[in-house]
């Protein structure tokens, strides 16, 4: 797809250090601005390394999808700004293995295209209203926002929310780029007690462990999660060594 970038540098003719003053780039529907360097190692290594102050503001996340992902639809579509230090040192190693990045993002009215894993979310809004709408809402849209770094290949997510109508998902952990491999532990908070989040009989024999999923303030529940495996084959579960904490906390 087509890239426009305008860019101003100052360059060292006697060593070929750049200064990048300003950098604006533009491709889909998205754009970044980007300030930095290009320089040369310290005496005796080779190579020279990158550094840059990105920043994406009213972009699409699937303009980045598109670069990253090799299906022919994005997983995810929606609004992206993000914030982060890129450096890219030089070396042998794939890029993925060099590149480091420390940053915030957030996304605004997300939506997943695999209908499965919307059907899941819009799931999640059922359970933690208080009670369940009478007709089926349109199409739900998400929101997202967090810390992420990028090191030697792997992603640390020390602070990811995710949020709904009536629920919200906080989360922390690792996710591999070469292996594909997950691992977050956190929080499903919802609106609901736990024998709210079902009617009948169901609901009456929950009752008792309300207690056990209790929010801090006192309200709605908070239900310790866990999430392992491969991004092909994720495994979603109960993180059942955290139940008897109070409130599931981290």
């Amino acid at each position: 797809f087509p890239l426009h970038v305008d860019y101003q540098a100052l360059i060292d003719g006697t060593n070929g250090d750049t200064r990048l003053t300003v950098i604006d780039a533009r491709f889909l529907g998205s754009s970044l601005h980007a300030t930095g360097a290009v320089l040369g190692a310290p005496k005796g290594q080779h190579g020279r390394t990158i550094t840059l102050d990105v920043a994406m503001d009213k972009s699409r996340i699937e303009d980045i999808m598109t670069m990253v992902v090799a299906t022919a639809t994005p997983p995810i579509v929606g609004g992206l700004t993000l914030t982060t230090t890129f450096v890219l040192p030089p070396g042998p190693d794939d890029v993925a293995e060099r590149l480091r990045l420390d940053g915030r993002f957030a996304l605004s009215r997300a939506q997943f295209t695999d209908d499965g894993v919307q059907g899941q979310i819009e799931g999640l809004i059922r359970r933690g209203r208080l009670k369940t709408p009478a007709p089926k809402p349109e199409r739900v849209a998400s929101d997202f926002q967090g810390r992420f770094t990028l090191a030697n290949g792997r992603l640390v997510l020390p602070e990811v929310t995710f949020a709904v109508p009536g629920a919200r998902v906080e989360l922390a952990g690792t996710y591999g780029l070469k292996a594909e491999t997950i691992a977050f532990k956190g929080r499903l908070l919802l609106d609901a007690s736990i024998s709210q989040t079902t009617t009948g009989w169901k609901s009456v024999l929950l009752k008792p462990v309300d207690p056990l999923f209790k929010q801090e303030d006192g309200t709605g529940s908070a239900i310790p999660i866990r999430i392992s495996g491969t991004r092909k084959a994720p495994d979603f579960g109960l993180d059942v060594g955290r139940v008897f904490k109070r409130g599931g906390a981290p």
